[in-house]
């Protein structure tokens, strides 16, 4: 059975990866398609460079912040209470940088 440190850890590496992908998809969209309106072009730059700065930044802060949970040491006492709740945080943003991401797909869908 995984302890509640495993499952963030997975979590946490199955959404920087997911994430990545999209990043990586949507770069590659942006840099082979000649045809794409100026607006959208900045739609797309916007959810991968948003995306790149969570998975940079707060996916980064949850993987430090989760390591000081697995260690156990310091003066600080993170709980899995702490944990879940820095989770949901990062997922609600998470759930937005997808969103963007879901709309490029239906545009891309419906051109």
């Amino acid at each position: 059975m995984m302890d509640v440190s495993d499952t963030f850890q997975v979590r946490l590496e199955e959404e920087s990866h997911n994430l990545l992908v999209l990043c990586n998809r949507w770069q590659t969209v942006l840099d082979s398609a000649g045809n794409i309106p100026k607006e959208m072009q900045d739609d797309i730059r916007r959810a991968v460079g948003q995306t790149k700065l969570l998975v940079n930044e707060k996916l980064k802060q949850f993987k430090d912040l989760l390591k000081k949970f697995q260690k156990g040491d310091g003066d600080e006492s993170i709980t899995p209470n702490d944990l879940e709740g820095f989770w949901e945080l990062v997922l609600i943003q998470v759930n937005d940088v997808k969103g963007k991401f879901s709309r490029l797909e239906h545009w891309s869908k419906s051109k």
